[in-house]
């Protein structure tokens, strides 16, 4: 049986002992930090829809994923350049991101970071940073 528990309160950290303590023999135990929210999704998401509606770069316009990409790899970038970023951030985006060839070579395609396995943490400071590069860019809601 899988069980979850919520470290919010000195209850759940005793019914998460309870747990390991009788879970049998050969059973795993993770303790991570939070993913993200939905709600974060939604508005990181509406701010790269903003952009598109609203941004250019290199004279250009982009659609949401495209902004998405050029956004996120930006605030990757920013981050892992702080001497101070958070290990919980840190850890989300240090993966190895790669451009290659696409299959037909006709142009390069970027593998790696996926906003989808942010940590809370990660996704909230995104968002901070999007708001920071909106306004940056003088461009509002």
């Amino acid at each position: 049986m899988k069980q979850t528990f919520f470290l919010v309160h000195g209850e759940a950290r005793e019914r998460a002992k309870s747990a390991v303590d009788c879970a049998p023999e050969g059973y795993v135990v993770r303790v991570e930090p939070p993913s993200k929210s939905r709600d974060q999704e939604s508005m990181y998401h509406a701010i790269f829809g903003e952009a598109a509606k609203k941004c250019r770069h290199l004279n250009r316009e982009f659609d949401l994923e495209g902004w998405k990409r050029l956004m996120v790899d930006q605030f990757r970038t920013d981050m892992l350049a702080m001497p101070d970023c958070d290990p919980v951030i840190r850890e989300d985006l240090a993966g190895a991101v790669q451009m290659v060839p696409s299959l037909d070579g006709r142009s390069i395609v970027s593998i790696g970071l996926q906003t989808r396995k942010f940590k809370k943490k990660t996704a909230s400071a995104l968002i901070e940073w999007l708001n920071a590069f909106m306004a940056e860019q003088e461009v509002t809601a």
